[in-house]
């Protein structure tokens, strides 16, 4: 005559996954032999449910709507829950309700900026580098004079620099002594929002304006130019 006696002595724990099995069926330790109609909650003993693997892509959602999808991610910030670990430690404390002193409950937070960057950098990116979000950009507006020894371009790209920053905004100039395939490849590669090309039609009052997210590049007149850089970042700001 078979007894349970033994068995009812192991605690037999299992995974959340078959929690809810009805009417199902499980294989024996015979090869050949199932049971069905199964209820784990009625025919397996099992004393608790718990996590006891990891999740695999395609199970179903913990909801039960729809399948699990995996997707990559980087942790920029992260909180816990301290409790009354270091208040203690501190006599950090208040008065409660009753004029009881009680050990305040702490948590902290923090925000990795170094793990930002590289999460911007991941999401917001092409071939040739780094695209910059606006609110987030180290500088707005990038000026590059195409020959340094051209003294009208030089004129302009610096007249440039500080009408720009007089109105606010954070501008490199790359006033470099390298090839103008140089300058533009790190342009790119910096990814500030708006690149200004100061080129041999500087004395035209004419320079090259592109947008970096659109790579959009056109030839512009200097009396439209603040107007089009100032209608650009409102449209990028709403």
């Amino acid at each position: 005559m078979e007894t349970n006696e033994g068995i009812n002595k192991v605690e037999i724990i299992a995974n959340r996954a078959v929690e809810n099995i009805v009417n199902g069926y499980i294989k024996s330790n015979d090869d050949n032999l199932y049971y069905v109609n199964v209820n784990s909650k009625q025919d397996l003993l099992i004393k608790r449910f718990t996590d006891l693997r990891f999740i695999q892509e395609g199970d179903s959602s913990p909801n039960g709507r729809g399948s699990i999808l995996f997707k990559r991610g980087i942790e920029i910030g992260h909180i816990f829950k301290l409790g009354i670990k270091y208040s203690q430690t501190m006599n950090a404390c208040y008065l409660d309700g009753n004029g009881k002193s009680q050990p305040i409950i702490m948590g902290c937070y923090g925000i990795g900026i170094s793990r930002t960057l590289a999460a911007i950098a991941e999401q917001f990116h092409d071939e040739r580098g780094l695209i910059w979000l606006i609110n987030v950009a180290p500088f707005q507006i990038h000026i590059i004079p195409v020959n340094n020894k051209d003294s009208i371009q030089n004129k302009l790209a610096l007249a440039l620099y500080k009408k720009l920053r007089s109105m606010q905004y954070e501008v490199l100039l790359d006033d470099r002594s390298e090839r103008p395939g140089v300058k533009f490849a790190d342009s790119d590669l910096y990814g500030i929002p708006v690149r200004i090309v100061v080129g041999k039609d500087a004395a035209n009052n004419t320079v090259e304006l592109k947008f970096r997210h659109t790579n959009e590049n056109f030839e512009i007149a200097l009396e439209d130019l603040m107007v089009r850089i100032q209608c650009y970042f409102l449209k990028l700001f709403r």
